[in-house]
């Protein structure tokens, strides 16, 4: 069991990115998932127009999270709490254990969020480009960005003026 939690906090420490989606959802608690087909219907639409929209303007994106279970919400909340205790400083990921994540409709996936980022290995710089071209494609649609979110000193893009999560995508509408 310890070793099965420390396989969690790593893969959440060390950014599950690095991993498959079917190894993380073996050794983290809950489920999440990457599929479109998650997303409130209203949601799913614009972002595939935002998604085309980046494109447009020579981005490959990809999308980490779509819909998530409660039970791996309240891991991530509680993992960041660990990580920002351990590391002393506000690196909490998330503030809530009920995401826009978490939403389902007649028990199917019908996330309000989406978490997107840029494909491939880049510089901070270059992320930090991306996520401000997002946050400006996003107000276009209709759509709220994390790049909007408290500006914490622990996040790489606190030196670009954006939020601590500018990847996150949601509409205020959708709850």
């Amino acid at each position: 069991m310890k070793k099965l939690v420390f396989a969690s906090l790593l893969i959440f420490c060390t950014g599950a990115y690095a991993f498959p989606r079917t190894v993380e959802n073996l050794l983290v608690p809950g489920y999440a998932s990457n599929s479109l087909d998650d997303l409130d219907g209203r949601l799913k639409k614009k972002i595939e127009k935002l998604i085309k929209n980046m494109e447009s303007k020579g981005y490959d994106v990809e999308v980490s999270d779509t819909h998530r279970s409660k039970e791996r919400q309240v891991f991530i909340y509680e993992a960041s709490k660990l990580k920002s205790k351990i590391l002393k400083n506000d690196a909490v990921v998330t503030t809530t254990t009920n995401s826009r994540h978490n939403r389902t409709v007649n028990g199917e996936p019908a996330a309000c969020a989406v978490d997107l980022r840029p494909a491939g290995n880049n510089t901070i710089e270059k992320q930090a480009e991306f996520y401000k071209v997002l946050l400006a494609e996003s107000k276009k649609l209709g759509l709220s960005s994390g790049a909007n979110f408290k500006k914490k000193k622990s996040s790489p893009f606190y030196e670009y003026g954006l939020g601590y999560d500018p990847g996150h995508i949601y509409m205020r509408s959708c709850k």
